[in-house]
Order: C-alpha cells, then structure tokens, then sequence
C-alpha cells in the first residue's frame, strides 16, 4: 500500500469532459531524445515573474495579510 500513496494523491479530474478537454489540448512533455549531454529541456512552458501579480507588495498585500489568501487555505493544526 506504501506504494501506491503517490498514485492515491495525482489528480485526476472526475468529469469526463474536463478530463477529455485537458488530454486532448495536452501536447504532451515526452521526452523522446536526450541532448549529447544528457539534460533537456521543455521549451512549450510559460512563465511570469512577479511583476505579473502587482509586485511584492501587493502580492504579500493579498496573499500574506491576515486574513489573505494563505490564511484561507492554510490548515491550522
């Protein structure tokens, strides 16, 4: 049962549409060849940066006041 744990936590949406909307827009990060040395690299990845958020301030502003974003997702023990 140890091994299975990472199986029991990937997400797999429920309803079929969704799941078929996403397998089907999926182009997929096989790897099917390895540069000379080895490493690659998945080039179809958009990334942001911080600015994209309002900056740190309002970031932090949103995510780390009391009562943000953190605060409502965050589990207390």
């Amino acid at each position: 049962m140890e091994d299975d744990k990472p199986l029991l936590n990937y997400y797999r949406p429920s309803n079929k549409a969704i799941l078929e909307k996403y397998a089907t827009e999926s182009k997929g990060n096989t790897i099917t060849e390895l540069s000379a040395d080895g490493k690659w690299i998945v080039t179809n990845v958009e990334l942001t940066d911080i600015a994209h958020f309002g900056g740190w301030n309002e970031a932090t502003k949103k995510h780390f006041k009391d009562g943000g974003v953190f605060d409502k997702i965050y589990e207390k023990k």
